[in-house]
């Protein structure tokens, strides 16, 4: 036993959920303020958080898809 971990215990670790497009995700913070809709270009027009934090894994079972 070498004491490291492996991706899927990671994952579980941190509770991520699977992603299309990256991998593996969970947020942890979002801001209380926002940008108001029509603040930014489609397709983030609707409005959106000013500010997130989260925790992102990606692993060769999983990658980023652009």
């Amino acid at each position: 036993m070498t004491g490291e971990l492996t991706a899927d215990e990671v994952r579980k670790l941190l509770d991520l959920e699977p992603n299309a497009t990256c991998g593996f995700v969970r947020v942890t913070f979002v801001t209380k303020q926002s940008i108001a809709a029509g603040g930014l270009a489609a397709p983030f027009a609707d409005g959106r958080p000013l500010g997130s934090a989260l925790y992102f894994m990606v692993t060769p079972g999983a990658p980023v898809r652009l």
